[in-house]
Parts: structure tokens; sequence; C-alpha cells
């Protein structure tokens, strides 16, 4: 965490998640039938017959080029989140989409990048955040909806860069076309592990906190070496009585405009 003219200063990552009720705002900030999402183009060929079957989900407004199928990982077990490492060669978890953020596109050099990310919670409470890449944002990101529970497959574990961390694992996974995701109809409680403002003594890392706003600023645009990014920064305090400074970045920056106009 960084340090505040009062306190401890929240780290001004962009990517922060704000759960709000009435002035309270709890943040994790930076200091099951199932339905199965893979594409399939070929429409007019004979599909093999799976197990269960092949059936349209309608509430999700399907075409008929998004039809499901079964996974290829469905024998894998399912395993915690906190046991996931490089060293598994396959694996399968199940989890909530905690949070969820908007396609984030940008350009370096002659190359365009495009990527969203989301939380992912376990039952246990155990969180891991997943990155989508290129064609794979096109495909997920109007599918994945936050509080839903899905089982995920067939992604990439790397190590994750703990300036940028957006939970406490050591790992993030990187997901692309090969990816599989299917919905779960079942019930993940979000858990929190509340701190106070006390409790702040890592420059990087994520932590819980139930905080009213005190005070804010407008929302500004800055420049940034990735470009112009909104910044807005709110004095809040905790339990404690105790305030601190935080930077809201891009729509993080909205959404605390619309809670606090």
């Amino acid at each position: 965490m960084n340090s505040s003219n009062q306190n401890k200063g929240m780290n001004n990552n962009p990517m922060s998640s704000i759960h709000t009720n009435n002035n309270n705002y709890t943040m994790n900030t930076n200091t099951n039938n199932n339905n199965n999402f893979n594409n399939n183009n070929n429409n007019n060929q004979s599909r093999p017959n799976y197990n269960n079957g092949m059936q349209m989900n309608n509430s999700m407004n399907r075409t008929n080029d998004q039809m499901l199928h079964e996974s290829a990982f469905t024998n894998v077990a399912i395993m915690p989140i906190n046991a996931l490492s490089p060293n598994c060669s396959s694996w399968r978890i199940r989890a909530k989409i905690d949070s969820k953020a908007p396609i984030r596109e940008w350009t370096k050099g002659d190359r365009t990048f495009i990527n969203f990310f989301v939380i992912l919670c376990d039952k246990d409470g155990h969180k891991i955040e997943g990155t989508f890449w290129s064609d794979a944002v096109q495909k997920f990101h109007g599918i994945l909806e936050e509080g839903k529970v899905y089982e995920f497959s067939g992604g990439q574990i790397k190590p994750v860069n703990r300036q940028w961390a957006k939970t406490d694992h050591t790992f993030a996974l990187s997901f692309d076309m090969n990816t599989t995701i299917t919905e779960v109809q079942e019930e993940i409680e979000t858990r929190l592990n509340l701190k106070t403002i006390d409790d702040l003594t890592e420059a990087n890392g994520t932590v819980d906190m139930l905080l009213k706003v005190i005070s804010h600023t407008p929302t500004q645009d800055i420049n940034t070496r990735i470009g112009p990014k909104r910044i807005k920064k709110i004095q809040a305090a905790d339990i404690t009585q105790k305030s601190i400074e935080i930077a809201l970045w891009a729509e993080f920056a909205d959404m605390m405009d619309e809670k606090t106009q």
C-alpha cells in the first residue's frame, strides 16, 4: 500500500471491485444443468451424439453457431483454486464470477491488443484472476455474467505480477479459444475478510475493506503512458474512524460518479 497524507493510501491500480450498500462501500482493491460456451461454426454438418445430447440455450439468445457441446475435460476432477499452478497439465475449477471488467483495447507499435479480465471465487473463498485475449474476448465477454457460477478448463496458468495483482493468488489464468466454460446451476457465496486501515502493511496486494465515503473530487482525465485515463479520488473512513485516500480509475471512477451524484 502507498501512504497518503493522513494514513496509508491505496495502490492506484485501475482494477478494484466495489460493492455498495447505501453510503458504505465494500471494496476489494489492489495494496449448475451445464451450458458449455464453445462456438461451433459447422452448423450444416451432422453433430456427434454426446451423452446428454445437444440443446440450445434460448435464455442467452444464442445463435446457431453457438451450440453447446460437452467439454473434453469432463473427466478431470474439480480442484480448488488455491491448488492451481503451472504444474497442472490439465485442470478444471468451479467458480463464481466475482467481477467482470469491460473490454480493454490498446495499441503498442503496429500491434493492437484486446482483453478483459474476471475475478473468480470458489466455494472455499479462494480467488484468482483470469484474463481473456484476442478472439476469446468476443467469444466469451457477452456470455459470462457476474454472480453466475461456471466450470473453467483449458487455460494457461502463469505467475502473477504482484505489482498489478488483483487477488492474493500466486498465479493467474490466461484464457484463449481453446478454453471451455460451462455454466453451473449453483450458488457460491462471496466471502470477505474485512480489514481496517491499520491492517494495511504491504505496498502491493489485495484487501477487503468496509468504508464510508467522506468526500470526493470530480472525475478528471489525465495522460498516462498508455494514453488518457479517467481518475477520481475519494476520502473514506473505516469502522475505527480512520481515513484513507483512494484513487479510482476508468470505469470505477464512473461507477463512483453515479453513486455520489
